[in-house]
């Protein structure tokens, strides 16, 4: 056990430098497709960064020197190959073929790195080239969600190759198939004992996904395939390892593995209200501070991304300030954020029952919107039944200044968003414009992560909505976009 703990940390720490490397290499590239992954790259900088890199495989060579030489020559390759997939001049990924060749080491390598603690590696062996083979055939899945930034950015992909992405989505579907075909091979020569024929029963997952690709579009359609793609892989490469040995402790060590897998793969998210502005998925951790004068559609807009992020899983925190609890739930209720199975999607905050003074129906409830001590009490116990990485919007904080100073108002949201953030919540903050002072504007735009903007304008006798990204930590778009809503609360912006 101790040899596989050790090379369970041996593989993450390969994995860590890998992600670093990647995203080192590939700032032009992510700059159109993943915008937010050049955040923590730009604040260590080029010097911070390869030191990073250079700690990372030197702990795991470290490591691996308890592990046996055999083990060392794989992990050699291992690190040359997680080094030269994105990095020049190789550069793996952007040759299609060579790309699917060298992701398919993620697995493969694993593999013989792990057959080389007992002493001998067998390149022949069934288990090896199926798992292999299947990883292969998957990394054609995930370059379908950065089709349309990869075009952009001139690279060449398994899915830009293609002159569409529903050919390119059609090639990853036939492709993803195959592993079956060779599965059925393996069993009937006889190189594959016939339990392996509970593989087929993922056939399953795969159909669904298959159909799900069939009917994306957009990025963010295929951004929602490919996560429920992922896990199908892990799951397909996990339950055949147990077929090879259906032990206890092999099942204990699959299975951990793959509830921590499972446990670090969801951490964005995309809002399709507000794709056109922002370029990439929101990270957990998030806070997003939407300013605009009163009537400008503020709340509407949050109701919207509740919605969303209902729609995604998430669990939603709603601090509701300015209008009566019922009505907001009603709000909510018609536009189709309803309790499944008895239970409730969204957690209130009921926090103007009080100026009316009547006693609030809700669990959670703030009966003073002065004592600001007893507000971070009750929005923490709110946000932990809630959960981490949960969805949350306070609407508004103005209220609270109206009754508090702003210098106390500033220090509540910084303590507030500091342990929504280390929660991994994303946020969504509306704050009245025209009432408060500059420095507390200036304030907001410095504490939060991002900021939208939205304003009134009279033209043609009419009063028009417009919105635009103030600020974002990742790539978006800086010119006023036109706000609609309609008469039955649904937003549109073009």
């Amino acid at each position: 056990m101790f040899q596989i703990a050790l090379g369970l940390a041996v593989a993450g720490l390969v994995t860590a430098a890998t992600n670093v490397v990647n995203a080192f290499a590939d700032r032009r590239e992510d700059a159109v497709n993943q915008p937010s992954r050049l955040f923590w790259v730009e604040q260590i900088g080029p010097h911070g960064t390869i030191i990073s890199i250079i700690a990372l495989y030197a702990l795991a060579f470290t490591a691996s020197l308890f592990l046996g030489l055999l083990f060392i020559l794989v992990l050699a390759v291992g690190v040359f190959n997680s080094i030269f997939y994105s990095a020049r001049p190789l550069r793996f990924k952007a040759r299609p073929f060579l790309s699917l060749i060298s992701f398919s080491g993620a697995v493969g390598l694993a593999f013989l790195s792990g057959m080389s603690i007992v002493g001998s590696i067998n390149l022949l062996n069934p288990v090896f080239l199926l798992i292999t083979y299947f990883m292969l055939t998957y990394g054609t899945v995930k370059n379908l969600p950065d089709y349309f930034g990869d075009k952009k950015a001139g690279t060449r992909t398994t899915a830009t190759i293609f002159r569409s992405i529903g050919s390119a989505a059609r090639f990853s579907g036939i492709l993803l198939f195959t592993p079956y075909l060779l599965l059925a091979l393996f069993i009937a020569t006889g190189l594959l004992a016939p339990i392996y024929l509970a593989d087929f029963g993922m056939a399953l997952i795969f159909t669904m996904i298959f159909a799900r690709m069939l009917k994306a579009k957009s990025s963010q359609e295929f951004e929602g395939t490919h996560t429920i793609g992922f896990f199908y892989a892990i799951s397909f490469i996990l339950f055949t390892l147990v077929l090879s040995s259906p032990t206890l402790s092999s099942i204990v060590v699959v299975l951990s593995a793959y509830l921590w897998t499972n446990a670090l793969a969801t951490k964005e998210f995309s809002f399709d209200i507000l794709k056109g502005l922002i370029l990439s998925p929101v990270s957990a951790g998030f806070n997003l501070a939407v300013m605009g004068p009163p009537g400008v559609g503020k709340s509407t807009l949050c109701q919207e991304l509740i919605r969303e992020a209902f729609r995604a899983g998430l669990r939603c925190l709603y601090v509701v300030s300015n209008n009566p609890i019922a009505l907001v739930k009603e709000q909510l209720r018609d536009m189709g954020v309803a309790p499944v199975a008895r239970t409730e999607p969204v957690i209130f905050v009921d926090m103007y029952s009080w100026l009316l003074g009547e006693r609030s129906p809700e669990r959670f409830q703030i009966d003073n919107a002065s004592d600001v001590a007893a507000l971070s009490v009750v929005l923490s116990t709110a946000a932990e039944t809630s959960g981490d990485r949960s969805f949350i919007t306070f609407d508004t904080l103005s209220t609270l200044l109206a009754y508090n100073t702003e210098d106390l108002t500033v220090r509540f949201m910084k303590s507030h968003l500091a342990r929504m953030k280390r929660h991994g919540n994303v946020g969504v903050y509306p704050i009245e414009t025209g009432i408060h002072s500059n420095s507390f504007y200036n304030e907001v735009k410095a504490d939060f992560d991002g900021v939208l903007e939205l304003k009134l304008e009279e033209m043609d006798g009419e009063l028009r909505r417009f919105i635009r990204v103030y600020r974002y930590r990742g790539s978006h778009e800086t010119k006023w976009f036109r706000l609609l809503i309609g008469p039955n609360r649904d937003l549109k912006i073009y």
